[in-house]
């Protein structure tokens, strides 16, 4: 139902690839064609998420996805930090963008590694005066670049009340920017797949369901 919850998000619903990922907010604050007109989110340095949380590209990542010596224009993939305790740190650079900006090339972005706060998954969904509404699986994400508002789809989803009860539950939940980040935290539990490594789950503040 309609409402304000606590959004703790699985890793079954993470999403497919880092721009089509509930990380899209993030991960788009590397745009370096953004960056360079000066119309990005934010500018390196800036805090755009809680200080322990710390976003890597690790396009080196033995038998990931995504996971190559190259990028298609021939730069040399790295393993670089997206955000760093907090703050935007670098950005997806091929050799075009890496020569315009001045900065070493890093072959964009990768596969994705996440180191937050952590605590135990039953304490990440425990409910307090506002219900806890856990995602397990999204139809789609969406994530603005212009505002990093994240909207998905929830394909399998239920509600956890303060009194025990349990409601399955279908809808769209939006978030009005990428201060979902702002106080995130992660499950003591991991989540390695094809393209991501870090908590099983992660509480992501309060936000509506419409």
């Amino acid at each position: 139902p309609a409402g304000r919850y606590h959004l703790v998000v699985r890793s079954t619903a993470f999403g497919d690839s880092p721009l089509d990922s509930i990380f899209a907010p993030l991960v788009q604050l590397s745009d370096p064609g953004r960056y360079r007109l000066g119309i990005g989110r934010a500018r390196l340095g800036q805090q755009v998420a809680d200080p322990s949380l710390s976003l890597r590209s690790d396009g080196t990542r033995p038998f990931a996805r995504d996971s190559r010596p190259f990028a298609s224009d021939g730069s040399a993939t790295r393993r670089w930090a997206i955000v760093e305790s907090g703050k935007l740190s670098g950005l997806a650079l091929d050799n075009h963008f890496g020569a315009l900006l001045g900065r070493e090339s890093n072959g964009g972005v990768g596969n994705l590694e996440l180191v937050m706060a952590r605590e135990p998954m039953a304490s990440l969904i425990a409910p307090d005066e506002l219900p806890v509404l856990v995602i397990d699986a999204a139809a789609w994400r969406r994530a603005d670049p212009a505002t990093g508002a994240l909207t998905m789809a929830i394909r399998a989803g239920r509600v956890v009340r303060s009194d025990g009860a349990t409601t399955d539950v279908r809808g769209g939940v939006a978030s009005t920017g990428s201060e979902l980040f702002d106080r995130a935290r992660g499950s003591l539990e991991d989540a390695i797949s094809s393209w991501f490594a870090g908590p099983a789950a992660i509480h992501l503040g309060v936000v509506s369901v419409v």
